[in-house]
């Protein structure tokens, strides 16, 4: 595809242009500011990269110049462009205009349907967070964690409900998590199974350690397990231990090689460290020395224990 006679001036200009830019207040300013002028006249999608660059230019012009205003001016003349929406946007939520940062919010979206839009529920959500609007922090906060769990909106979204709501809550959200369907692929076996890890990160914030052992059992695999045994561990250490035994042990059958090896002895490290685990991970590798006596590379790896 044949570049325009726009791309390919601009191309070579960008360069010059960025340097002048620099170099303006002391060579030749009103030249400079026309030439940038010129090109935009020459652009004709004034929402376009190739428009942000001079507008850019100019913006860094009259900041060198010590003209601010002038400099503010060409962002809130070119709220089209995204990066100048936002930055107004958070210049008046800082001077806590929020109704004019939402209508700016609320025009940028309609016009730009289709643009990705999690920076903009991030505004809406810190504004009505500081306006104290429960009802739209509770539905932006919940279209951040509707795919998948999030932490940080997590922890937003249930501070919208009381002790008594969150109860009945809480099992709508996993119902939700259960109705989407997700499968997994785990670490660097590629393990394929259809696991939400959205439900047993919700396990591990609601500190529901027997619930998220059961969840964790119904799938019986290591790299799962190991990834979440640190939740259930503390409270439930014996039950904990016998699910990462059995995983691991069908892990060690069915699998060969130094770095499946180099696996199972650092999750027999850190079984060493749940309670009652140093007698558990001794028993497991004296039945491996037995069991796996023909694989040296197996017998290497686990020297030491």
């Amino acid at each position: 595809m044949q570049k325009s006679k726009y791309e390919e001036q601009s191309g070579i200009l960008d360069g010059f242009n960025d340097l002048m830019a620099t170099l303006a207040p002391k060579i030749d300013p009103a030249e400079f500011i026309a030439l940038q002028e010129k090109l935009l006249e020459q652009v004709s999608d004034k929402s376009s990269y190739e428009a942000e660059k001079i507008l850019k230019r100019m913006i860094q012009f009259y900041h060198s110049a010590e003209q601010p205003e002038k400099a503010d001016k060409i962002v809130e003349n070119n709220l089209q462009i995204e990066n100048f929406c936002r930055q107004a946007v958070e210049k008046r939520i800082a001077k806590q205009q929020y109704e004019d940062a939402k209508r700016l919010i609320f025009n940028y979206l309609k016009k730009n349907p289709s643009n990705y839009h999690r920076y903009w529920n991030e505004y809406i959500l810190d504004i009505a967070q500081k306006e104290k609007d429960v009802h739209t922090v509770w539905k932006t906060a919940f279209g951040f964690i509707s795919s998948h769990f999030d932490k940080k909106y997590y922890t937003i979204y249930r501070a919208t409900f009381s002790a008594e709501e969150w109860a009945n809550e809480l099992e709508n959200l996993i119902l939700h998590y259960e109705q989407k369907k997700e499968t997994t692929y785990w670490g660097n076996f590629n393990n394929r199974l259809d696991f939400n890890t959205s439900i047993a990160d919700v396990l591990v914030a609601e500190k529901a350690s027997n619930r998220l052992l059961t969840y964790l059992e119904k799938y019986s695999d290591v790299e799962l397990v190991e990834k979440y045994y640190t939740a259930t561990a503390g409270e439930f250490p014996e039950r904990t231990l016998s699910l990462l035994q059995k995983t691991l042990d069908a892990f060690a059958e069915k699998n060969m090689g130094r770095d499946k090896y180099e696996y199972i002895k650092g999750l027999l490290k850190k079984m060493e460290k749940i309670k009652g685990g140093k007698e558990i991970v001794n028993g497991m590798v004296v039945r491996y020395r037995t069991v796996y006596k023909n694989r040296r590379a197996m017998l290497e790896v686990l020297r030491g224990f």
